[in-house]
């Protein structure tokens, strides 16, 4: 296996082993999602908003999700949407090792009908007249969309019955899946890895390498690779090597998937108790962050379509519970500066909704909200229903622990460089506010909720100095 190379040190196959599998972690999880999607090959399947499908935590209630894997090996696929009709739309696509190489949405294209040639790595042929074109790193490609809903009650029924995955050359799209149970969705896969012995693990990652091979960024960890007997397509056997290098592979991998379960998930450092998620297509990040990732579910957007802030403390540092009453004070011209929308959900320590059933799993810019006099907002974030107008700014909260995630929808300028964050959560106090409806009113850009996307101002212009 390795005449073509020297042997390699203890210490180089130890770390060789231990960079592979964290590199390498994505690829497996990813591939077993794959296998495990409720929907065939080049085909979309929808959840309801509310509900969640495979690899995503922390399900988002005001968004219906559509998810489709790719299959680029028989040619190009049209992915073609319909007219959102000023709803905010993102698709991130995932490329086999867990990066997001381009998305579709509003953001980036519009909100008109949208067309795209998705072709695989050595794809070479003719462009389709009028069809932009993009090229992916792998022949898989997980697409997965979110489109907002106009009410927690939308069910299925809007504008993601109109995505098509058209394989080039044929005229028949694939219909969508029929709708999948919350009971009969797969888990995510994650969990199995972590069990597998050096061998096994890495023979599973060389298979998969011969089908998706490494991106050039990794092909110094590939030739690493070949030195412990790890070739694209060929079984591992460790016994081949000599005793103390085998052990020492065996070292390496059992101390990474070590490192992948206790690692969190990357995020900024807190300011006001709120810190910012870090995602899987930020290019930024570390190898072991991208593996802590894929350990916990991918799903997660570019920066730039929609950025998530988690809160699991309050302003002195005490753990959120149900058990406490709280505000959350956005003063005024201080509301997330979007250019679409904004949400806030609470969810409990397992990433489900605190509320997964009614129009309360979660408050939402688009919704009617009430605001102070002074042009300020109050949340109330509280077990308990609130007497009075209040409850119109009601987010409730389960019995016990849980945790609020803050979703800025295609946000400013101020977001994406720091300059924003949300304000600190406080327990609540006795006063009552006085208050204006924001129901019948137009509300300003940075309040994220415009009567159509066509009338938004660009989205720095949103932005807080």
């Amino acid at each position: 296996m390795t005449d073509q190379y020297p042997v390699p040190t203890v210490d180089e196959a130890w770390r060789t082993a231990l960079d592979a599998c964290v590199a390498g972690f994505p690829l497996l999880v990813l591939d077993a999602a794959r296998r495990a999607h409720p929907a065939g090959p080049n085909q979309f399947v929808h959840a309801r908003a509310g509900e969640t499908l495979i690899g995503l935590c922390a399900p988002n209630p005001h968004v219906v999700y559509s998810s489709a894997w790719l299959d680029l090996r028989d040619g190009p696929v049209i992915v073609s949407l319909p007219d959102l009709r000023a709803r905010h739309f993102a698709m991130p696509m995932i490329d086999a090792w867990g990066s997001i190489f381009t998305s579709m949405g509003v953001r980036r294209r519009g909100e008109a009908a949208q067309h795209l040639v998705v072709v695989g790595p050595h794809w070479s042929g003719a462009a389709t007249d009028d069809v932009p074109v993009v090229r992916a790193p792998t022949n898989a490609v997980w697409l997965l969309g979110r489109t907002l809903t106009d009410a927690f009650d939308d069910g299925l029924e809007g504008p993601w019955h109109e995505f098509y995955l058209t394989l080039k050359g044929r005229r028949t799209p694939a219909p969508p899946a029929p709708p999948i149970e919350p009971e009969a969705r797969p888990a995510w896969p994650a969990a199995e890895f972590l069990q597998l012995d050096a061998e096994d693990f890495l023979s599973r990652m060389a298979d998969l390498m011969d089908v998706h091979p490494a991106p050039p960024t990794r092909w110094p960890l590939a030739q690493r690779l070949a030195r412990i007997g790890v070739n694209r397509g060929a079984p591992v056997d460790l016994s081949r090597l000599p005793r103390e290098i085998s052990d020492a592979v065996r070292a390496g991998v059992a101390e990474a998937l070590a490192r992948i379960d206790a690692a969190a998930w990357p995020q900024s450092a807190p300011t006001n108790g709120w810190s910012a998620l870090a995602r899987p297509g930020d290019g930024r990040l570390e190898p072991l962050a991208r593996a802590a990732i894929a350990r916990r579910g991918f799903g997660f957007n570019l920066q730039e379509d929609v950025t998530y802030f988690l809160a699991c403390q309050d302003v002195d540092g005490a753990p959120l519970d149900g058990r406490t009453d709280y505000r959350l004070r956005f003063e005024p011209q201080r509301l997330p500066p979007v250019g679409a929308c904004w949400s806030l959900a609470a969810y409990r320590p397992d990433g489900s909704l605190a509320t997964p059933e009614g129009p309360r799993a979660g408050l939402s810019s688009r919704e009617p909200l009430r605001f102070d006099l002074d042009g300020s907002l109050e949340l109330h974030i509280q077990r308990r229903k609130p007497a009075g107008p209040r409850v119109m700014n009601w987010l409730p909260t389960p019995d016990g622990p849980f945790h609020l995630v803050l979703r800025a929808c295609w946000p400013g300028r101020a977001v994406l460089d720091g300059r924003w964050s949300p304000p600190p959560i406080v327990r609540s106090a006795a006063e009552r506010p006085a208050w204006r409806d924001q129901a019948g009113t137009r509300p300003s850009p940075s309040g994220g909720n415009p009567a159509s996307l066509r009338d938004r101002p660009d989205s720095s212009a949103a932005c807080h100095p």
